[in-house]
């Protein structure tokens, strides 16, 4: 017997990409890595590439420049790593020559390419956090999406899921990130002068996934180098707690999540 069929919104757009390739920044997600590429700037910064995936099929992008040229630590973005080490179960990362899917913005398609991995990310599925940040782009104003913070599938932050502790910080990390984001815009706005203009300054917006952002502007490190990158590792506050040891993973982590 067929049954009425309701019109629903969200579906719609989901619908042959929807102009939705990309889930919204400034939004909470269950994502799964699907790309964990190890990359150098051309002044010589190290850092990962993240590609991330959610139930919808949506796609994120950020990265977390970890390491300045000069071999000391980027330290907020360092301890960010940290988090998503920790929240993921994951003790070392080890750069590994691997083919992973990737997002080319030329094309606008996702194809195979094979680069320096962390191996031990790849498959990780972790609650992002993900904050819209605003930048002044060839006179126009640019959204581009950051990882703001990572959390357990459980919501928990790495201080929680150590500690044993339920998840109540996420709600004052929304609040937070929010907040930082509306200053942002504001700023750059303002920078741009459009401070003035209202909602007029909407159509000068220049969406962050038709080319690629600045900071992507790398040179590649052969996979016969990546030894380079060296070994990460975990580094926890004392007392230092280690996975291996029988302290609880992160989790309960379904592995069943459809993906």
């Amino acid at each position: 017997m067929f049954q009425p069929i309701r019109f629903s919104q969200a579906e719609a757009i989901k619908a042959n990409g929807g102009n939705n390739t990309f889930f919204e920044g400034n939004t909470e997600q269950l994502v799964k890595i699907t790309r964990a590429e190890f990359v150098t700037a051309k002044t010589g910064t190290l850092g990962i590439e993240f590609d991330v995936i959610n139930r919808d099929k949506l796609k994120g992008y950020f990265s977390i420049w970890y390491q300045k040229a000069d071999g000391s630590q980027n330290e907020y973005s360092h301890r960010m790593l940290q988090s998503l080490m920790g929240v993921t179960g994951v003790e070392v990362i080890n750069p590994v020559a691997m083919t992973v899917p990737k997002y080319d913005f030329d094309t606008k398609e996702t194809i195979s390419v094979n680069c320096p991995n962390a191996a031990e990310l790849i498959g990780k599925v972790f609650v992002g956090l993900f904050a819209n940040s605003y930048e002044a782009y060839d006179g126009k104003l640019r959204t581009k999406t950051e990882l703001y913070a990572a959390l357990t599938q459980q919501r928990q932050t790495a201080r929680e899921f150590f500690a044993g502790k339920p998840a109540q910080d996420v709600d004052g990390l929304i609040k937070s990130m929010l907040e930082r984001s509306a200053a942002s815009k504001a700023s750059t706005e303002k920078s741009l002068g459009l401070a003035d203009q209202g909602n007029s300054s909407y159509q000068n917006d220049v969406d962050y996934f038709d080319a690629p952002p600045p900071q992507t502007t790398y040179q590649r490190t052969p996979a016969s180098q990546s030894n380079g990158y060296g070994q990460l590792q975990t580094h926890q506050q004392p007392p230092a707690q280690s996975f291996a040891q029988g302290n609880p993973q992160p989790g309960p982590v379904d592995d069943d999540v459809p993906f």
